[in-house]
């Protein structure tokens, strides 16, 4: 990909940045340009989900024209929704589904029978965001990483005879835990991670962010905290999500729900122009 990289916002954090794939050679055909980008584009989005879950959208920029008439240039853009990423999702198939729908947006484009036709296809730019984390002070460290802590890892006995665990191995990678879930039909599992930053004057805080989300809870469900130092990593069984983090997220005394994907926060209080509680998250979730 002859691309380059201009940071958008948040500088500092780099929590929004575009890349800009060119059309050098100025391919006419849109499917062959997607396509000449593709290998490239799917090492792009591995490489930065591999650190963290984030969010990408393509935008795919070019000039129209209608022959014979002066003055006809039109620029136009065509644009996909933000696609989530975990580090288990299925890179090459949300590509493929992204590229569709940018070629679905541009044949309606010139079914409208207004006599455009494709000049220039100028670039395709590609947006990719860092998705949310909550931030967390000591008060996490303290009961998350010491010792009395129930790490899956050392308790699992008392459930073998409950699950099927054939295939498995102990620390169960993450890319693994699909096969905990094909094993026993009833079960899902969210794996949240765990990350350690240090603020002036060096007191340590945490992030919690994504993993990897199940599309649908099943009747036995698990929340699970990977926490790693060092070499050594363990699973920690989440028992109530909204207590994990709901301190950093806000400041609401009330019962308040959240999305377990992005992490946004959902309190009971009655809003003149919006849904609150269990209606704004099953809204949000249809996003």
């Amino acid at each position: 990909m002859d691309a380059y990289e201009m940071q958008d916002s948040d500088i500092a954090n780099r929590k929004i940045v575009w890349y800009y794939a060119k059309n050098i050679t100025n391919t006419m055909i849109y499917t062959e340009f997607l396509r000449s980008l593709e290998s490239e584009l799917n090492k792009l989005l591995k490489t930065h989900v591999r650190d963290h879950p984030i969010k990408f959208n393509l935008k795919l920029k070019a000039t129209y024209n209608r022959p014979n008439v002066p003055n006809s240039l039109e620029n136009r853009a065509f644009k996909t929704s933000a696609v989530e990423l975990f580090p288990d999702s299925d890179i090459s198939t949300n590509i493929e589904r992204a590229f569709i729908k940018l070629l679905k947006e541009e044949e309606e484009y010139k079914s409208r029978g207004s006599g455009f036709t494709l000049e220039r296809n100028g670039q395709l730019s590609i947006r990719k965001t860092m998705m949310s984390s909550v931030s967390s002070g000591a008060i996490l460290g303290k009961h998350v990483t010491g010792q009395a802590v129930c790490r899956i890892g050392e308790n699992y006995k008392q459930h073998e005879n409950k699950y099927n665990f054939e295939g498995l191995t102990f620390l169960t990678p993450l890319s693994d835990v699909v096969k905990f879930e094909k094993n026993n039909a009833n079960v899902s599992v969210n794996v949240y991670g765990l990350d350690k930053k240090f603020q002036i004057p060096k007191l340590p805080r945490y992030e919690v962010y994504p993993l990897r989300v199940v599309d649908e809870e099943k009747t036995d469900h698990f929340d699970l905290l990977l926490v790693t130092d060092g070499d050594n990593s363990h699973y920690v069984y989440i028992s109530n999500f909204s207590r994990l983090i709901r301190k950093q997220k806000t400041g609401h005394d009330g019962r308040v729900l959240f999305c377990k994907r992005c992490i946004t926060s959902f309190d009971n209080r009655n809003l003149k122009y919006k849904l609150s509680g269990q209606k704004a998250l099953d809204q949000h979730k249809l996003i």
